[in-house]
């Protein structure tokens, strides 16, 4: 059989990684180099004629044969299209042993096609027709719009196949179910569009509401227009404040008052922001530099450099006001040492890292410390050339030493400033320290340090809980028992962790418990838990630390453990995607129906978010509101887009990705890339495979992290290799990835 094609995105450039944990990833088996092609040779592809739907992709075979009739492994042999904007055809990987060549078809639009395999003066072709599949629906786009009298406003639709994808070059007609507010008019598609179906142009007349509906068969679509009176013209723009300071690793909101001819206040009027020094400061509004929106508001935030610099507000209409921005240094009030603890055996060296932070940010960075051993015969500290404030600690002698780090004052341009802070580690020196496990279970970033908090074992042994810090070590917190666990995370102070154990035996309810960091006894929470693995076990700890989510056994509602009062209540049968800022509420999508709500989890309460279109999969919750990441797929490539909730519009973030699928999509918290998994072959892969990309959200440029992120489970008397795909998470400063490789933890710097 052919292997399942999945072809490797074009223009990829390899990063190095900035950090590994317990070992690499195994490398591929050395390929052999292709039998050369002679005279006396033929090929053969397989099927000779096929039909294909626009929406799907098929693979054709060749096989090389020699003068005698005996199969050629490894054949070298080249594909081509006799119409690539019918179909495009790309060579995949095969089997190293296998004596057939293979090729992955993507149709582009309808039409025929040849596909012709050359192997030296040896060809044969293969008759492709690409035709539409059944269709199943038409999304218009947007789904509801405002705008003001005389505006226009452009309106799309995508058709979508049986199979979900969107279906190019179909005309739909538009109507206006009152043209008197507005009108609609066919306009033409982008050429090189490989999405739409058909453009339109709204045109605004008078107040009121309009649904514009497009039609093709029996399916049709509506968007609803708003169209308001034209708002005033500015005669004048002031911010407020005219002068402020910003630290330079936090944020400030400005806000911004127009003022018509005669002294009066436009609310809702349309402002864009901008910045006279983008490396100094930047600054964002609810709807980003991408779009227009109702922006009386933005975020200014040190972009890191010190300095000032002018912020300016500006109308339709040209009217403007500006304001002074200095970006400070952030004063510093509290230091952390990572690992706060750690066992070393004897004559052994591992690194202390140190950092600060303050009541905004668990990390602000840009100082320097001393460091000092309260027992240099047991540990002695000697500083690092690390580009962070680090020491390496040497063990001396069997005991126990506290290793002290002090903050000094910055420099002049640093970003942060500290005075009379400090921070402890404690360091056990062993005859011999137990080793790190070779098989991880589940993992979870820290937020106060760059480290991660992992779960897992070696074949035999007991499962336990493990810390480790970008500085390089591990460190053992606490042993979990036999059971391993599906899912950990962290308190928010940092005094505990959180684990989902699996069931007794791998079956039945699972158990959460809380893992005390300083004395590391665990206690059971809850027992009726769902743990059967990385698609169904949850857990996550809202930023406050009171609510602790997870998946209830055997109804899968999700449940939330109230830490302060003791309790759990039933939050529904939906994932949380994320939590408020304030974490009173959750941001959740459901199970089944793919519906998002936002669940208060004080009182219950639930509310449905309408006008989120189908593919929304993952989402950020900052102080500008909630930007939703949406995933949809077309024959010229996936698009990823976000969704900026509070001003109701969606832009796109990269397109015309050449994959076929997606299992797992992450959104970084700075927004600014998108990982994902795109299982299928790649030549020198062994399936199953889930190689990890990402996509830089402002370019669209895509990076091949050349990691497979298949998680390898282990646990008594269960076979190591069984394969799902591991989730890929942000570091909380969006500057590492990680995920489980083959069962080690892997880590890597995002480009």
């Amino acid at each position: 059989m052919p292997p399942e094609g999945a072809v490797p995105a074009q223009g990829r450039a390899s990063i190095r990684r900035a950090f590994a944990l317990a070992g690499a990833l195994g490398a591929a088996a050395a390929c052999p180099d292709p039998v050369g092609i002679g005279d006396g040779l033929s090929i053969a592809v397989d099927p000779p004629s096929a039909t294909v739907h626009l929406a799907d992709a098929m693979v054709l075979s060749a096989i090389v044969r020699e003068a005698s009739g005996a199969a050629v492994t490894r054949p070298a042999v080249f594909w081509t299209s006799s119409d690539s904007g019918v179909a495009r055809v790309d060579t995949i990987g095969g089997v190293p042993s296998d004596s057939s060549a293979y090729a992955t078809v993507r149709p582009v639009r309808p039409g025929s096609v040849t596909i012709t395999a050359t192997s030296g003066d040896a060809r044969d072709s293969a008759r492709i027709d690409v035709v539409v599949g059944p269709l199943s629906s038409i999304i218009v786009l947007p789904t509801a719009a405002g705008i003001a009298v005389g505006d226009q406003l452009p309106v799309t639709v995508e058709v979508r196949d049986h199979q979900s994808y969107t279906v190019p070059g179909r005309a739909v007609a538009w109507t206006s179910s009152a043209p008197n507010v507005a009108s609609v008019a066919v306009g033409p598609v982008p050429p090189d569009s490989l999405r739409l179906s058909s453009a339109a142009t709204v045109t605004a007349a008078g107040v009121g509401v309009a649904l514009i509906t497009a039609t093709l068969g029996d399916k049709a679509d509506t968007a609803v227009v708003t169209v308001g009176p034209r708002p005033p013209t500015a005669a004048t723009v002031a911010i407020e404040p005219l002068s402020a300071t910003v630290y330079a690793t936090r944020g400030r909101t400005l806000r911004a008052v127009a003022r018509d001819a005669a002294g009066n206040v436009i609310p809702g009027l349309t402002l864009r922001w901008a910045t006279s020094d983008s490396s100094v400061a930047s600054v964002r509004w609810p709807c980003g530099s991408a779009c227009d929106a109702d922006s009386a508001a933005a975020l200014v935030t040190g972009a890191g450099r010190l300095g000032s610099v002018t912020i300016r507000a500006t109308a339709t209409g040209g009217a403007n006001g500006a304001a002074t921005v200095t970006v400070a240094p952030t004063p510093a009030t509290a230091m952390f040492v990572a690992p706060a603890a750690a066992l070393l055996a004897l004559h052994s060296q591992r690194t202390l890292r140190a950092w600060i932070g303050d009541s905004v940010s668990p990390e602000i960075g840009g100082i320097s410390a001393t460091w000092r051993s309260s027992d240099t015969s047991v540990a002695t500290v000697r500083d690092t050339s690390l580009p962070y404030p680090a020491a390496i600690v040497v063990a001396n002698g069997v005991g126990t030493a506290t290793i002290t780090a002090s903050c000094l004052p910055g420099s002049p341009t640093s970003l942060a400033v500290c005075q009379g802070l400090s921070a402890t580690a404690t360091v056990t020196v062993a005859l011999t320290v137990p080793p790190a496990p070779d098989t991880i279970t589940a993992f979870r970033w820290l937020r106060h340090s760059r480290g991660l908090v992992y779960a897992g074992a070696s074949a035999g042994t007991l499962q336990e809980l493990w810390y480790h810090d970008a500085g390089g070590g591990d460190v053992s917190l606490a042993p979990l028992g036999s059971r391993p666990a599906r899912a950990v995370a962290e308190a928010p102070d940092g005094s505990a962790f959180y684990a989902v154990l699996e069931g007794p035996g791998g079956t039945g309810p699972g158990s959460l418990v809380r893992v005390s960091r300083a004395s590391g006894a665990v206690a059971t929470l809850a027992d009726s838990v769902d743990a059967c693995g990385w698609f169904c076990a949850i857990l996550e700890v809202s930023p406050t630390g009171r609510y602790v989510l997870y998946r209830g056994f055997p109804s899968g509602d999700v449940r939330a453990y109230d830490v302060s009062l003791a309790r759990t209540a039933v939050v529904g049968p939906a994932a949380p995607r994320a939590f408020s800022p304030n974490g009173r509420e959750v941001l959740v999508r459901g199970f089944t129906d793919s519906a998002w709500s936002r669940v208060d989890l004080a009182t219950g309460q639930r509310t449905t978010l309408p006008g989120i279109p189908s593919g929304a999969v993952a989402a950020v919750w900052d102080a500008l509101g909630i930007h939703i990441l949406r995933l949809t797929g077309a024959p010229g490539g996936w698009r990823f887009a976000i969704i900026e909730l509070a001003a109701g519009t969606e832009r796109v973030a990269a397109d015309g990705i050449p994959i076929w699928w997606v299992t797992e999509a992450s959104l970084s918290p700075d927004l600014a890339h998108v990982a994902y998994l795109a299982p299928g072959w790649r030549t020198g892969r062994t399936p199953p495979s889930y190689p990890l990309d990402i996509v830089d959200v402002g370019t669209g440029q895509i990076w091949d992290l050349s990691t497979n992120c298949s998680l390898a489970y282990w646990a008594p008397g269960a076979t190591v290799g069984s394969a799902y795909t591991s989730p890929p998470a942000f570091s909380p400063d969006s500057r590492a990835i990680a995920c489980i490789a083959g069962g080690r933890l892997t880590a890597l710097g995002v480009p």
